[in-house]
């Protein structure tokens, strides 16, 4: 309502806006992008949209998305949308979560998600631990929550000795660490898929950790 008051205020006549509102109104456009983005994201990686530029991720804090709202007197206020620490919560509600973000990720066709090969685990193992809901380095403790949850439609078991020989090197850091340098060929390949399974499963941790009212 907002965009399209200014298309019909200021159609007709000179600019009069000032540049602190015009910086607002940027604001607030960008603001919705993201968030329309944000929602659609899962399905757009289903319909198989490559959708790595869509937001940059240097361009976004990983835990504070500013949105804006107007106050009772028209002015315009920033509204913080922060996530949950995962680390303060209980197991029992982490793993509740953890296991909320996998299905989310796997949406209504698990063969058309981005998590669709077993060396996909790597990249669901990563973010788990980066992210605090599980122990890094601990496969025994991960495969007991990975088992609790009973996935249904999950379309490629969980191999432990796998995850073992992949969750070594670059992959064993952080994931802000990543890097294809050095990479070629059949090597280059796999890191890109794996790294894009992990951006891809990363987004849907932060959106639902977000959501307070939903956990």
């Amino acid at each position: 309502m907002l965009i399209k008051g200014w298309r019909n205020d200021e159609s007709h006549i000179s600019p009069t806006a000032s540049e602190q509102e015009v910086d607002t109104a940027i604001s607030i456009i960008i603001s919705m992008y993201f968030y329309v983005t944000g929602i659609s994201i899962t399905d757009l990686e289903m319909a198989g949209h490559d959708v790595s530029e869509i937001i940059a991720p240097e361009s976004i804090s990983h835990h504070c998305c500013r949105l804006y709202s107007v106050t009772n007197d028209g002015r315009y206020s920033g509204i913080a949308a922060e996530s949950i620490d995962v680390r303060e919560l209980p197991e029992e509600k982490r793993i509740k979560i953890l296991k909320k973000c996998i299905v989310k990720l796997l949406g209504y066709n698990p063969k058309k998600s981005a998590f669709s090969k077993q060396r996909h685990w790597e990249a669901i193992y990563r973010i788990a631990a980066d992210k605090g809901f599980i122990i890094d380095g601990d496969y025994a403790y991960f495969k007991s929550i990975i088992d609790g949850m009973q996935l249904s439609n999950i379309p490629v078991p969980f191999n432990t000795d796998l995850l073992e020989r992949l969750n070594q090197g670059i992959y064993a850091k952080n994931i802000r660490d990543w890097s294809s340098e050095g990479l070629c060929g059949k090597k280059l390949q796999e890191y890109k898929d794996i790294k894009n399974c992990a951006d891809a499963f990363n987004r849907v941790v932060d959106e639902t950790t977000q959501q307070k009212e939903n956990l």
